[in-house]
């Protein structure tokens, strides 16, 4: 979820045109207050062991081990976000978080 700066910077609600409305963080490009992924825990993890392989063409295997290494004891979900690298449509803006 990302929390705008104003309404302002929001289109008429009647406009259900994600894209040309640039609604959603997916396509915002302005200032906003938190953006998307803001504050998501008290704690820290660490990521480490990635492996990555193809199965059969087409199934993306992925693994990682994942330790909490702050004081707070917390759970962590790791969410693998991919993209069409080209498209005849708009594609949304694209985010990356570092640990």
């Amino acid at each position: 979820m990302t929390w705008y700066e104003s309404m302002d910077q929001l289109p008429d609600i009647d406009d259900y045109d994600i894209i040309k409305g640039k609604r959603t963080y997916r396509y915002f490009d302005g200032n906003v207050l938190y953006p998307f992924g803001y504050g998501l825990t008290y704690t820290t993890f660490a990521y480490d062991n990635y492996k990555v392989s193809l199965k059969d063409n087409r199934l993306l295997e992925i693994s990682l081990d994942v330790k909490n290494t702050g004081s707070t004891a917390s759970d962590e979900v790791v969410q693998i976000y991919g993209s069409a690298p080209a498209s005849r449509s708009r594609l949304p803006r694209t985010f990356t978080r570092s640990t």
